[in-house]
């Protein structure tokens, strides 16, 4: 199955061209996920939904949860896969994916590393997920704009903040 995505990200006028897989469980989940997408939250308090009861006479079914979708919020330290430009922003909703600034580029976010930030001016501490690769992760504080470092640390493998 083929599907057109069109989307509107940071400013900027997407379409992607999906093959969707023949994986049946696969082809549901991301349809309930741009579903998600769509459809406005509920007001809270708004209409309660009641929940129709198995009726005694009917066989216990067991039912499956929904295999949880992996997605990142908060900040995220993001190397373009294209273009190789690092930049930073703060995800309000759970992502997969990134869509770069400058060249259009979506990289897809799976697996991210944490990076922890100390801030030398202010003393602020920022931890973010990153796709980074490098030795050393660089990052402006949000608060006062000095740049801040931290360095990989193979043993507990994550970023942590340079002395």
């Amino acid at each position: 199955m083929l599907i057109y995505i069109k989307s509107g990200e940071a400013g900027w006028e997407v379409e992607r061209q999906i093959e969707l897989p023949d994986d049946e469980k696969l082809v549901r989940s991301i349809l309930r996920s741009v579903k998600r997408r769509l459809d406005p939250p509920k007001a809270a308090g708004g209409g309660i939904e009641e929940k129709a009861e198995p009726s005694p006479a009917a066989p216990a079914q067991e039912t499956k949860e929904p295999e949880a979708e992996e997605g990142y919020r908060g900040f995220l330290l993001v190397k373009c896969q294209n273009c190789g430009k690092i930049y930073a922003y703060n995800a309000r909703s759970e992502t997969t994916e990134s869509v770069c600034r400058d060249c259009g580029h979506t990289t897809p976010l799976r697996m991210l590393a944490q990076a922890l930030f100390d801030c030398p001016k202010c003393g602020t501490k920022w931890t973010y997920k990153t796709n980074l690769l490098g030795a050393e992760a660089t990052c402006r504080c949000i608060q006062c704009g000095t740049e801040m470092r931290a360095r990989w640390h193979k043993n507990l493998r994550k970023y942590v903040p340079q002395e």
